[in-house]
């Protein structure tokens, strides 16, 4: 059982005495252009808010002693949550020794701890989840509860570990661009790395999260958000290890789990509609759809210390509308995400199928929520991986597969991937043919921007991408990457730059309009302030504002101080003034609106007499 979360982690109060920048839009460019002239410290491809460009500019936050050592590198997402960026830790030559992915994210009384209101739930779990040495979590380095001093809110940090190839959202996306399927060696060592922890998820010795006494009964963590791009892909495996060619897969985004078991009084209240609707299993969607097959028959079972017998009526009859949520939740999010890798199919396009599968639908298909898994790869997916993934969907959480029977499938098939590279490595021949074995794991693309180098595969039409949709998925691509990779470079890149070209104009030419209509409020003789600013009559030099050096404002005519520049005198008669003799109406009300203030606001009574001036010397 791990222990106690330690006092420095429990009360972590700081003051957030840099988080409130003034907050400037970080310079911007073109995804097209070239990044060979760019700072990567302070150049992005993406607008940020002023609250991400703050985030960039405040300090580490762990430890004042070395946060001087840390430097923002770039954004790696934002979100409702907040936002994540890659930051740096530099020696005194220079040299990147550490890596860090901070997130920080807005506190949120609903995801705070029961009784420690300014920690997070995330953080706590998280710290338990440290504690299971597991190569397929993303780890939390540290966290801290920083404290705005201006505002009476706070703001949550989590630091990390950094993994540097995305995650399998992006993946799946890239290879969809291209018309290709994503070779099924990786997809079987993705599946058992998931199910691995799915298995500490659900035999794991979690503490309770008020951290006060340690639960009666073992609980089961539930992550409620599981979908591929919260499945990063981390560092290569051990050098020696078969699958170095591969990316790690590590689990990560912790924000929504939470501890539950049979009987939580919360459960499963508490897990309807909580997470990504489109991920979520049938039992906790809405009510429309979660009691469309409740009263389907379910078989006996037994799973989580729940049996089929908890479930009865008064007259013994079975009675599953209150059932509760337990592992085979996790498993659904994990075939789910199995399912999309696979077949590229959007989980909405999915989601809205299970929602209208019928009963007897359902009972033609075997009991299963689809028919048949099948693709267009040629050749196709092993029957093994897909009618794994296919059990794992079915709308019965007492038909899906238990997670030791995944880790027992999955398990047996990386030991003959194993045993097959092995014979590479011994230069084994084969004992009928006496040839030598020349077999190895299929090339994945996965790092910085190498997609550009694989070909460009025959599926493009079945996967619906467009020209147009091609633009947008070049410009998700290029917003948060590092801009030495350079731009993704499709085969198909002069179709949709040009769509691209399109995008831009139109944002822009939107832009100008926003812009112009506002000139045009502000400068219609016709409009009238709701509420015009009301001048202040400054007789008395005394009374005169004063300005940032603590002077009062100099006469006109007179050297402001550390200014170069002599304020300017009202114009007089023979300048051309307003009281000019020798000069025209026309002129006069020309000269006038020349002579308005800079940044002051023409009111209603200034609009009129331009107006009246303007059309008398017409």
């Amino acid at each position: 059982m791990p222990p106690r979360l330690p006092k420095t982690f429990r009360e972590r109060w700081e003051m957030w005495w840099q988080a409130t920048l003034p907050g400037e839009r970080v310079q911007t460019r073109d995804p097209m252009e070239p990044a060979s002239h760019l700072d990567q410290t302070t150049q992005t491809r993406i607008s940020l808010f002023p609250e991400m460009s703050n985030f960039l500019r405040s300090r580490f936050g762990l430890s004042r002693e070395t946060d001087h050592q840390w430097f923002p590198v770039r954004p790696l997402g934002k979100g409702g949550f907040g936002g994540v960026a890659v930051w740096e830790k530099r020696d005194s030559l220079g040299n990147v020794v550490e890596e860090t992915a901070l997130k920080q994210s807005k506190w949120d009384l609903s995801l705070a701890l029961p009784d420690q209101q300014h920690n997070a739930r995330e953080g706590a779990i998280m710290y338990q989840l440290n504690h299971m040495n597991s190569d397929y979590i993303v780890f939390m380095k540290a966290f801290r509860c920083l404290i705005d001093p201006e505002n009476t809110g706070a703001t949550w940090r989590f630091y990390f570990e950094y993994c540097p190839y995305g995650d399998l959202g992006r993946l799946k996306s890239r290879y969809k661009a291209w018309g290709t399927y994503l070779p099924e060696a990786f997809l079987w060592r993705t599946f058992h790395s998931m199910a691995e922890v799915a298995r500490l998820m659900k035999n794991g010795k979690f503490r309770e999260l008020n951290m006060e006494s340690a639960p009666t009964i073992p609980c089961v963590l539930i992550h409620s958000d599981i979908k591929p791009p919260n499945i990063f892909l981390g560092y290569h495996a051990h050098p020696k290890s078969p699958w170095h060619v591969y990316p790690v897969v590590k689990v990560g985004d912790f924000g929504l789990a939470s501890l539950t078991n049979h009987l939580d009084p919360r459960n499963p209240q508490s897990f309807v509609k909580n997470g990504t609707a489109w991920y979520l299993p049938p039992e906790s969607r809405a009510k429309e759809y979660r009691d469309k097959y409740k009263e389907w028959e379910d078989p006996p079972f037994d799973i989580d210390g729940a049996t089929s017998s908890d479930y009865k009526d008064a007259e013994g009859k079975p009675d599953y509308s209150n059932r509760k949520v337990d592992s085979s939740h996790n498993v659904w999010g994990f075939g789910l995400t199995m399912h999309e890798l696979l077949t590229h199919q959007e989980a909405k396009v999915f989601s809205d199928h299970v929602n209208a599968v019928t009963e007897d639908e359902y009972n033609a298909w075997g009991r299963n929520t689809i028919p048949n898994l099948v693709t267009k790869k040629d050749p196709e997916y092993s029957y093994e991986l897909r009618h794994l993934v296919r059990r794992c969907l079915n709308l019965k959480p007492s038909l899906r597969p238990t997670v030791e029977q995944i880790l027992e499938v999955t398990g047996a098939k990386i030991k003959e991937y194993e045993t097959e590279v092995a014979k590479i490595t011994r230069g084994a021949t084969d004992p009928v043919t006496h040839a030598k074995n020349t077999y190895q794991l299929p090339k994945l693309f996965f790092k910085e921007n190498e997609i550009n180098n694989m070909p460009l595969g025959p599926h493009m039409q079945e996967f619906g991408w467009d020209d147009r949709y091609l633009a947008l998925f070049a410009f998700d691509e290029d917003r948060y990457a590092a801009p030495v990779w350079g731009p993704i470079q499709h085969p198909n890149r002069p179709a949709f730059a040009r769509y691209y070209k399109e995008l831009m104009q139109q944002k822009e030419e939107k832009k100008q309009n926003a812009n112009r209509k506002r000139v045009q409020n502000t400068m219609d003789p016709t409009a009238v302030d709701a509420a015009p600013p009301k001048r202040k009559k400054l007789s008395e030099p005394a009374q005169r504002p004063k300005n940032p050096y603590g002077q009062s404002k100099p006469a006109r005519g007179k050297l402001a101080p550390n200014r170069d520049k002599f304020t300017r005198k009202p114009p007089t008669r023979r300048q051309g003034g307003f009281m000019a003799v020798n000069t025209n109406r026309g002129q006069r009300a020309e000269h006038e609106a020349r002579q308005q203030p800079q940044g002051r606001r023409l009111d209603s009574v200034d609009r009129a007499l331009l107006a009246l001036r303007t059309q008398a010397s017409k």
